[in-house]
C-alpha cells in the first residue's frame, strides 16, 4: 500500500491579497489545477480571476508530524480570525477525504446517512480523533485558563482566553464540547455543563434554527437539531 504524502498549502489572490490555507494529497497536473476546497475562496476567484500564488508550506507522509505542523502554522497565521483569510476553521491535519482517508476502500462510510446509529458512531470516532490532536496542541491549557477566569469573575481575562480556546475548537456532535462558532456570552452565562438544550434556550427558537442550519449541527444520536 502506497503511503500518501499530505501537503499543507497556502494560496493568495494576487489582486485582492485574500488567502486560504488548506491541505491535500493532490499531485502533478491535478495539483496544478487545484485551487482549494473553500467555496467562498473559489467564488472570490470567479469574481476577481485566478491570478493567484500557490505554495506548499509543509509536506509529510507522517500524519502525526503533519498534524502538529498544521496546527502550528494555522494558529500562527490565525487564519480563522484574520480577515484576509477565508478559513472558517483551523487546519488540524487530520485524515483527508478520498484515497487519503483510511475508510476509503473498506466501505465504512457507505450508506452512513441511511443508518442514524451507524452515522452517529462514525461521527463520534471522527470527533475523538480531532479532539486528541488539538488537545495535544494547547486546547486544554486555554480551556482551563478561561474557566479559572470565569470562576474568578474576571470577564475580560475570560474573554481573552475563551477566544484562544475557541480557536482550537473543532466541530463536534457533543453538546458539552466548545464549538468553533461558540458565542462567548452563552458560555459566560452557562451554569454547569454546556448542552444543546441550553444553547437553544439561550438563543431562542428562531436564531437557534438559523445556527443549526448554518453550521449543520448534528447531535450525538445522529439527528439534525
Amino acid at each position: 500500500m502506497i503511503k500518501l504524502s499530505q501537503k499543507l498549502y497556502h494560496i493568495t489572490h494576487n489582486v485582492t491579497g485574500k488567502s486560504y490555507l488548506g491541505q491535500t494529497t493532490k499531485t502533478g497536473k491535478t495539483w496544478d489545477n487545484y485551487f482549494g476546497s473553500s467555496i467562498p475562496f473559489n467564488k472570490h476567484m470567479e469574481q476577481y480571476g485566478k491570478d493567484v500564488t500557490k505554495e506548499i508550506l509543509f509536506e509529510s507522509g507522517d500524519q502525526k508530524e503533519f498534524a502538529a505542523m498544521c496546527v502550528q502554522i494555522s494558529h500562527g497565521l490565525d487564519v480563522v480570525n484574520n480577515p484576509n483569510y477565508f478559513n472558517q476553521v483551523h487546519e488540524y491535519g487530520g485524515n483527508l477525504g478520498g484515497a487519503a482517508n483510511p475508510n476509503h476502500k473498506d466501505g465504512t462510510w457507505t450508506d452512513r446517512k441511511a443508518d442514524p446509529i451507524k452515522y452517529a458512531k462514525l461521527l463520534k470516532e471522527k470527533d475523538d480523533i480531532k479532539y486528541k490532536i488539538v488537545k495535544e496542541n494547547g486546547l486544554a491549557s486555554f480551556r482551563n485558563a478561561a474557566k479559572h477566569a470565569k470562576i474568578a469573575g474576571n470577564k475580560p481575562r475570560a474573554y481573552k482566553k475563551f477566544l484562544k480556546w475557541r480557536s482550537y475548537a473543532v466541530k463536534s456532535r457533543k453538546g458539552n464540547a466548545l464549538q468553533p462558532w461558540e458565542d462567548f456570552e452563552f458560555w459566560w452565562q452557562c451554569k454547569g455543563i454546556m448542552t444543546w438544550a441550553k444553547r437553544k434556550a439561550f438563543y431562542g427558537e428562531e436564531k437557534w434554527l438559523t445556527l443549526a442550519t448554518k453550521y449543520d449541527i448534528i447531535t450525538t444520536n445522529g439527528e439534525s437539531i
